[in-house]
């Protein structure tokens, strides 16, 4: 998971910077390699940290959610005003801030 998220956090930070189709096609599917086993691991690992609790698992999920729901107007605010780089920024923030937590476990 580690891997995946410094990879992932590395590549959208190099994203904004090539004008290239074939370098941001790599690009691309390099994130998406990286990125596609983050949300399994991140749920297997919450499920283990839940243990006997298991049964909250479907309202860390709805947390997820109204967070996403929350914060998607705010991303949206953010590129008008400072414009699409921003959303590459921001992304790689708060993958850092998922790396960090997973370093916690």
């Amino acid at each position: 998971m580690s891997l995946g998220l410094t990879a992932a956090i590395i590549v959208v930070l190099l994203l904004p910077s090539f004008t290239s189709f074939a370098v941001i096609f790599i690009l691309i599917a390099l994130f998406n390699i990286f990125i596609s086993p983050i949300g399994s691991l991140s749920d297997c690992a919450t499920i283990s940290m839940l243990g006997e609790h298991r049964a909250m698992y479907g309202r860390i999920r709805l947390g997820g959610t109204l967070g996403w729901g929350l914060f998607a107007p705010i991303a949206g605010a953010l590129v008008l005003k400072y414009g699409l780089n921003i959303a590459f920024s921001v992304f790689a923030g708060i993958m850092f801030l998922n790396l960090l937590v997973h370093q916690l476990d």
